[in-house]
């Protein structure tokens, strides 16, 4: 028995519609039809593990699912930035890791996690006949602390110049304030580069140059991160004296 068959290849919304194939024998003839119906992915889905808020420096794993008809499709994972999606480089970027081309479950995994990827991402399925977009799933960073220490007391000499210490410790420190109690008022210092230097990501520590006697007084150092702002437990007392 011959068992006749019609491919079509590069499949396009054009070649929807019925088909029909017909045999004829010395008996006579006969005709079947086949109806095709195509349209865009649908069902489609992401889901993330773990799902909760996760851990700064960790990893998270993003899988989607779709239906579609015709079978071949081309998957693009997006995130939000600023008001528009981006396409997310998983082949050029060596933080992104998954699936770029078709497959029944395709996956974005990110590791490690930093601020930055806390954003919306969705999965965009597409084949020949239209493009459809999955649901919104926002990532969620916890909060990491900064840790920060001011220096111990100095004592400097008048017109002299001092250096008070700053320790901090945690992630992606993104700036250094120095801050002078007067009065028991905190007041902001400005890093001038001449009376003040130092007080910068690179440089935490702050050097008063030329000292005076209203140099004298309490110090503080705080530093922040995209979750916040920290302060220092402790202050440094400057105390100015004559030669």
């Amino acid at each position: 028995m011959n068992t006749p068959s019609l491919t079509i290849k590069n499949i396009a919304l054009s070649d929807a519609g019925v088909y029909h194939c017909g045999a004829t024998n010395l008996v006579g003839s006969t005709t079947s039809s086949q109806s095709v119906t195509l349209a865009p992915p649908s069902d489609v889905t992401i889901s993330e593990q773990p799902s909760a808020p996760v851990k700064y420096a960790s990893s998270i794993t993003f899988t989607g699912s779709y239906t579609s008809n015709p079978l071949s499709v081309i998957i693009k994972w997006q995130k939000l930035k600023g008001s528009d999606f981006i396409e997310i480089d998983i082949i050029g970027d060596d933080k992104y890791s998954g699936s770029s081309d078709t497959g029944p479950s395709p996956k974005l995994m990110i590791n490690p996690i930093r601020f930055i990827d806390e954003t919306v991402y969705r999965l965009v399925v597409g084949n020949g006949v239209g493009w459809s977009l999955s649901n919104f799933i926002s990532l969620n960073v916890v909060r990491e602390n900064l840790t920060v220490t001011t220096g111990a007391d100095v004592t400097g000499r008048l017109g002299g110049s001092i250096t008070i210490d700053c320790t901090v410790t945690g992630p992606e420190v993104n700036n250094i304030r120095w801050i002078k109690y007067i009065n028991y008022a905190p007041v902001n210092i400005t890093i001038d580069g001449q009376k003040f230097s130092g007080g910068s990501v690179s440089t935490q520590a702050l050097t008063i140059h030329n000292l005076i006697n209203d140099d004298a007084g309490q110090y503080q150092c705080t530093a922040s991160n995209a979750k916040g702002v920290y302060s220092s437990a402790n202050r440094a007392r400057v105390q100015v004296i004559c030669e």
